[in-house]
């Protein structure tokens, strides 16, 4: 078998999870729960050797660890690095650089930590920031921004920064790419072109991508513009009260889907609103030419 092979075969057994023995936690984020396997732990990182006897509960045979010195935004880096051997920090927001290096130290990830503190010009550094290829991302910040903030009229302004995490045609068109870029980056918007036409579709979900199943929410919405050069063909459509149980849908064989077919991936998009959001004046199957995800910070 080749190495690959076996790399990928760890990998999986990571984004499956089961059967597993450990769930960690951090503080920063107490809902979040990151799913391993204490064989794996202990004997890449000695540190798990002790921590896991002496500082965690264990419950129906499962250790639950909580590391409050560790960042959550980091342990699925951490982790991929003990089950494959590999950090890809091209993949990484730079701001999430310290945090990875402080972990590394935390737990004793010498390989690690030596390769992070190597000059600039020989690690992989955050490449310059994108634009979309898609729409005018600086001309219609203010419309996301006042319907992310619920505002009845438009800003001149925008309150949210929204920065490019994922292009299918330059990351790659592939449910794990887009896991891969989006998961755990919170807040963000999706704006997918139709083939073949100005027609722009898109979301926005506040919360993330990541687990399995439905997300209940009532800020999220979709929206369309029929010309993609010009914002004032922009439309909302918002969540129905009633249903917002099943705003967010979120599957690792799914890219981005809005209620039940409102919006949804596959092998071709389908877009039909009216089922848990309100219309927004289009809905058909389409095929799209590209689609975009920006990670949506406040600027305040």
């Amino acid at each position: 078998m080749a190495q690959s092979d076996i790399i990928q075969d760890f990998e999986n057994l990571l984004e499956n999870g089961d059967p597993y023995d450990v769930i960690i936690k951090s503080s920063d984020n107490p809902l979040k729960e990151f799913k391993a396997h204490s064989a794996i732990l202990r004997a890449r990182a000695p540190y798990f050797s002790t921590a896991l006897e002496t500082t965690n509960k264990i419950q129906d045979g499962v250790h639950y660890f909580e590391e409050t010195a560790i960042h959550s935004s980091v342990w699925p880096i951490i982790l991929r690095y003990l089950y494959t051997g590999q950090c890809d920090l091209n993949e990484q927001q730079f701001s999430e650089f310290t945090n990875l290096l402080e972990a590394a130290d935390q737990l004793g990830l010498d390989k690690l930590t030596d390769s992070l503190k190597l000059p600039p010009k020989e690690i992989a550094v955050p490449p310059t920031e994108e634009k979309s290829n898609l729409v005018d991302i600086d001309d219609l910040s203010p419309i996301l921004s006042s319907w992310i903030d619920k505002k009845e009229e438009i800003s001149d302004a925008s309150n949210y920064e929204f920065r490019l995490i994922y292009r299918a045609s330059r990351d790659g068109d592939t449910y794990k790419s887009f896991h891969n870029h989006c998961d755990d980056k919170g807040a963000n918007i999706v704006i997918i072109k139709k083939k073949n036409s100005d027609r722009i579709i898109g979301g926005y979900n506040p919360l993330d991508w990541n687990g399995t199943g439905w997300k209940s929410t009532m800020e999220s919405f979709i929206f369309t513009l029929s010309n993609r050069l010009d914002k004032n063909t922009a439309k909302i459509g918002r969540v129905i009260k009633e249903k917002h149980d099943k705003a967010i849908y979120c599957y690792n064989n799914n890219g981005p889907c809005w209620g039940s077919k409102d919006i949804r991936s596959g092998l071709e998009w389908s877009v039909f609103p009216g089922i848990i959001y309100e219309d927004v004046g289009f809905s058909n199957y389409f095929d799209d030419e590209d689609y975009e995800v920006f990670q949506v910070i406040s600027s305040n």
